[in-house]
């Protein structure tokens, strides 16, 4: 559990539940039971709004297949839900992505075509949650201005706002003012110009996935937190100490700015290790079909509950 700033006993507080990285699909769906606990416990804790931060599909964002059964299991969700892309669901920015695939304009239409939208703004109480994209941060596009003018007018009604931002790669690892690390965080040119856009804003959370690991620490007065995967975890060297475990994480914000968070493990959740898999197979894209159907009653009982 982690705190920042106390919370009132008598302040009104707003549960948020972030989701990251669920890699469904329903032909490969390694992953389907670490999902259907996640569901079940949501249900449960019954949060103001799930955020999902991306990743959505399995592995592959050409895959539409893939993006249309990884929406219709958010639309199981019990409460209201917004979701931003991650780069299984639009490409990467990083000038070496996963499989060569950049994010471009086919892949965040065909992105948008089924989630509607890449970016948006919600109010809990005094809190504004905001969700972005983060591929379009530092990737001097048109479509990067406009987010970016969206965001100024967004914070600029009210700048004492206690402010949220989900999004799918951390802005660093350590420091704001660090080089470059485009396989685990924004690009410096779009943490920078992202930062500037917000300026003076009251931001006091940045939440992010993409990492697989639950990882937490504090700039200034902003929390920085990583959440982990629903189900999928990967063994491999990290420049970082963190958590290698799925789960989801919770947030309670107060109406002053506090916030208080921590990671939760599912009842049932169990981590579907793709380490030998993809040492054998390449990708999550080329392993064997395990259909949704295969997985047993209780898959298939929830799944049409």
């Amino acid at each position: 559990m982690y705190l920042i700033k106390n919370l009132s006993p008598i302040m009104k507080r707003h549960h948020v539940i972030q989701v990251s990285d669920l890699h469904l699909s329903e032909i490969r769906a390694y992953n389907q039971h670490g999902w259907e606990s996640c569901l079940s416990y949501i249900a449960h804790e019954n949060p103001d709004i799930v955020v999902s931060t991306g990743d959505h599909a399995l592995d592959d964002p050409d895959c539409l297949e893939d993006h249309i059964f990884a929406r219709s299991q958010l639309d199981r969700i019990t409460v209201p839900w917004s979701a931003v892309p991650g780069n299984h669901d639009i490409g990467d920015l990083n000038p070496n992505p996963y499989q060569g695939q950049h994010v471009n304009h086919e892949r965040i239409e065909r992105y948008l075509g089924v989630f509607g939208t890449d970016r948006w703004t919600r109010e809990l109480g005094t809190w504004r949650l905001i969700g972005l994209n983060a591929f379009l941060l530092g990737s001097n596009v048109q479509r990067e201005e406009e987010q970016y003018d969206w965001l100024r007018e967004i914070v600029s009604r009210d700048r004492t706002r206690p402010l949220a931002i989900f999004l799918h790669k951390p802005l660093c690892v350590e420091r704001l003012d660090e080089d470059s690390s485009p396989n685990i965080c924004v690009v410096p040119e779009g943490r920078s110009r992202l930062l500037a856009a917000l300026g003076d804003a009251n931001l006091r959370l940045i939440a992010s996935g993409h990492n697989h690991h639950y990882r937490s620490f504090v700039i200034g007065s902003i929390a920085m937190v990583w959440a982990p995967s629903t189900a999928q975890i990967l063994r491999m060297p990290r420049s970082f100490r963190a958590l290698l475990k799925p789960g989801v994480v919770h947030y309670w914000l107060d109406d002053a700015g506090g916030i208080e968070f921590t990671l939760a493990e599912p009842p049932g959740i169990v981590p579907n290790d793709i380490t030998d898999l993809l040492a054998r197979y390449g990708a999550m894209r080329t392993v064997p079909h395990l259909p949704l159907e295969s997985l047993g009653e209780d898959a298939g009982r929830l799944l049409m509950a």
